[in-house]
């Protein structure tokens, strides 16, 4: 048979002589890319997954603040067992100020400490509030059978000193500033400016039946009548005032002094010492001394102190108003211009120390 009528001719045996065909590799292929549209709910997926989790944290962390209750700051470490709780009234008192005295206090009876401090660094402020608060912390020392030491900082005066005459000592700092024992009534009238200047003349009417309804803190007239039925609340309040002090401060001072005390006048810790509105004179840490001494706690032994703070949550910052808190003047309606000026010219009576009036 000739050669061009011979079939293909096989591959040539591979190296070392062996007939065996090489192994088979598969051909590469070509990788899918995921189109764009997957691409797009994929991420869209993963960060509603990462909004969901950062939510659900916030909400966690922030329920837990809001139902944990006061904060507590450790200021000296010691001795559990022998503890003080220190709890701070702050600045001006008011409905806030109350509800964290309320809820500070439910931690002091539920830990038992041997001895409470009030760290009162305050001018006063709401009359009604000051009452609640000193209605709570005598209320307590019915319950829970504990020394009550009374520290004053710079300022102690008026709502500031209302809180803490029921305490078994005060000790005021050296320059403190404290008495300002008396009630005042604050409210705005406004009159002159709506008949003078505006030119606009209010009218309210009144049933048969009140017609003393308008009497006191009246916005548009304030007359001798206006005058006598605000001196009568005033009174009231005052008394009220009084009777806290001579009850809290029973045995400090001679019922004669009572008057002098009482008369809205502002004296400095020396001066208050003298005539029995303080016990001592010392700083924060002397307050600490004093309450260990009172609580009968050995000498070698360092008592824990805590104070307790308001508890700070997460919910407000999440729902809360935003900063700065208040409405451009173009947006605020006339329902809301009208309870401004309500809420602005109603009365306010308060036990607050006002330097210089």
């Amino acid at each position: 048979m000739s050669q061009h009528n011979q079939g293909p001719l096989a591959p040539p045996p591979p190296p070392g002589g062996q007939g065996a065909p090489p192994p088979w590799v598969a051909p590469p292929t070509e990788r899918r890319r995921m189109p764009t549209w997957a691409k797009a709910i994929v991420y869209l997926a993963v960060m509603a997954l990462i909004v969901s989790v950062t939510i659900n944290v916030y909400l966690g962390l922030g329920l837990r603040a809001l139902t944990a209750g006061p904060a507590q700051e450790v200021y000296r470490t010691g001795d559990r067992a022998n503890a003080i709780l220190v709890l701070p009234i702050e600045g001006t008192i008011g409905n806030d100020t109350d509800r964290f005295v309320q809820t500070a206090l439910a931690v002091v009876r539920r830990q038992q400490p041997k001895a409470l401090i009030l760290r009162v660094e305050s001018h006063g402020g709401s009359a009604f509030a000051s009452d609640r608060i000193a209605h709570r912390i005598s209320k307590l020392r019915q319950q829970v059978d504990i020394p009550i030491v009374a520290s004053f900082g710079g300022i102690a005066a008026s709502g500031g000193y209302y809180v803490s005459a029921g305490a078994d000592q005060i000790m005021a700092e050296p320059n403190t500033i404290t008495g300002s024992i008396g009630v005042v009534s604050v409210f705005l009238n406004i009159k002159g400016l709506l008949e003078e200047r505006l030119s606009i003349e209010p009218h309210v009417e009144l049933a048969d039946a009140s017609p003393r309804k308008l009497e006191g803190a009246h916005p548009f007239r304030y007359d001798d009548r206006d005058r006598e039925a605000m001196k009568g609340l005033l009174n009231h309040l005052h008394e009220s005032f009084v009777n806290v002090v001579r009850e809290g401060r029973s045995g400090r001072f001679e019922e004669d002094d009572l008057e002098r005390i009482t008369s809205g006048a502002t004296f400095v810790a020396p001066e208050a010492e003298a005539i029995g509105l303080v016990d001592r004179i010392g700083y924060f840490d002397d307050a600490i001394e004093l309450a260990k001494e009172l609580a009968g706690i050995p000498e070698d032994v360092a008592p824990q102190v805590t104070i307790i703070r308001p508890q700070r949550g997460l919910l407000g910052v999440l729902f809360g108003a935003r900063s700065g808190g208040q409405k451009p003047l173009t947006d605020i309606s006339g329902e809301q211009a009208r309870q401004w000026l309500l809420d602005a010219t109603g009365v306010r009576f308060e036990y607050r120390w006002y330097p210089g009036h």
